[in-house]
This record gives C-alpha cells, sequence and structure tokens, in this order.
C-alpha cells in the first residue's frame, strides 16, 4: 500500500524528462502504427514488452506523463513483491519484510519506479528470475526451473544486462553444500 502510494502520488505532474521523451515518441509509435516508429523513421525496440504495456496504459489514459509511468509504477510495486518473496525463499520471513519495506521507502527505488523507462521492469523480472532459480536449481522444484528460463528470457528481453543470470550457475559451484557430482549436473 504504502510503496504503491508513494510512486502513484503526483505521477503525472512532472513533464517528461531525459530518454522519456523517446519512450513517448516511440509508445505514439504504436498508438498510430502498431510498431515503436519515431519520428526519424527507426523502430525503437530496447524494453519491447514494456513499451507495449505503456501504449495500453496510454490507450487507457490518452498519451501522458501519467500513462506512460504507470507501468514502470506497477512493476516497481511488483519488485517489492517479488524481493519480499525471495528474501523469505533464501533467509526468512523477517529479512522478506526488511527487503520489502527498504525497497518500499528507497528514495532510490521511488524515483526509478516514477521514471517512464524499463528500468523497474527489468528489476522485477531479474528478482522473480533469481527467486525461481533458487526455488528450482537450489531446491530441486522442478516446475520453478521452467519458470526460470521464462523470466530469465523475458529479463535478458527488457536489458542485455539479464546475461547476467547466468552467473547463478555458478552459486552451486563455490557451495559445500553440494557433491560434486551435484555440481557437476
Amino acid at each position: 500500500g504504502l510503496g504503491m502510494w508513494l510512486r502513484l502520488r503526483h505521477l503525472g505532474e512532472l513533464g517528461l524528462i531525459a530518454d522519456e521523451g523517446i519512450q513517448a515518441l516511440a509508445v505514439r509509435g504504436i498508438l498510430e502504427h502498431g510498431t515503436p516508429n519515431v519520428d526519424s523513421g527507426q523502430v525503437y525496440s530496447r524494453g519491447l514488452a514494456f513499451l507495449y504495456a505503456e501504449a495500453a496504459a496510454a490507450k487507457l489514459f490518452g498519451l501522458n506523463e501519467f500513462s506512460l509511468r504507470l507501468p514502470a509504477v506497477l512493476f516497481g510495486v511488483a519488485g517489492i513483491l517479488a524481493a519480499y518473496a525471495l528474501g523469505t525463499a533464501v533467509f526468512n520471513w523477517r529479512i522478506g519484510l526488511l527487503t520489502a519495506v527498504l525497497m518500499a521507502c528507497s528514495t532510490w527505488e521511488i524515483e526509478l519506479s516514477r521514471y517512464a523507462r524499463f528500468y523497474t521492469a527489468f528489476q522485477c523480472l531479474y528478482l522473480l528470475s533469481l527467486l525461481c532459480f533458487y526455488r528450482g536449481f537450489l531446491k530441486g522444484h522442478r516446475a520453478a526451473k521452467a519458470w526460470f528460463v521464462v523470466a530469465a528470457i523475458a529479463t535478458f528481453s527488457m536489458h542485455e544486462l539479464g546475461v547476467l543470470l547466468a552467473t547463478c550457475f555458478l552459486i552451486p559451484l563455490f557451495s559445500s553444500a553440494y557433491s560434486r557430482r551435484h555440481k557437476w549436473v
């Protein structure tokens, strides 16, 4: 609740800044042509799924600052929930709660969630990927392994840094909790 309120409060009152203008042009292209064409004639494809989420919000609320930023807010709030779930899974509910409170109230996280760019979507998907990796590969839940692949692909499609999720597979190599055979697999 608090995290959502802090992110939504006066969301549309500040004009677009920096790269938010590029997002607005790409979203306008989606609304007019179905593809994120910008004025130069080029197709802007960074964070493509996020651009379409912004276009859906713009279809509902009009092409304005609020609608362009709303998907980032929603992903920012979902990121709080993902951080809680990851903290709880790896440690305990207290750590999960502390992590969620820190993310909900962090000035940095709030600002990032109020920026009409795909960074909070990337962060949320990255956290979900880590959670699925932990449950799937470290705890042995078969379905979570498949969800890790889906979440990792979605993360990578949002930003190239998603490739860093591959480093998760190094974790068992350095842990004494796994046999040599398990590490090889």
